[in-house]
């Protein structure tokens, strides 16, 4: 009967270090940023492992929709770049660049 509660605590032990792990995962990745360019905006966001095919990003009203494969993520634009046309996307070392440019 001793075995067990020691089991028990060694598997409560092993999940809170797998929990702090994955709680460290998700913070290192760097955030979404916006960045003044000379023609308008610049965001960009991490996508690690993403490829160029299968990568669909369109701007929706005030929405950034980007889609991946299966995967599809609406980002909620700022009212500053939302008024602006989406210029340009692309992929670069792990990270979307999109470019937000006045209309023409």
């Amino acid at each position: 009967s001793q075995v067990q509660p020691v089991q028990v605590e060694q598997l409560a032990h092993v999940a809170e270090q797998r929990q702090e792990q994955r709680q460290e995962e998700l913070c290192s990745a760097a955030r979404t940023r916006y960045s003044r360019v000379k023609d308008g905006y610049r965001l960009s966001m991490p996508m690690p492992g993403a490829k160029s095919e299968g990568l669909d990003v369109l701007k929706l009203d005030d929405e950034l929709i980007v889609t991946h494969g299966t995967r599809r993520r609406a980002i909620p634009l700022p009212r500053r770049v939302a008024t602006l046309d989406l210029a340009s996307a692309k992929l670069d070392r792990g990270r979307l660049l999109v470019r937000f440019a006045e209309p023409a």
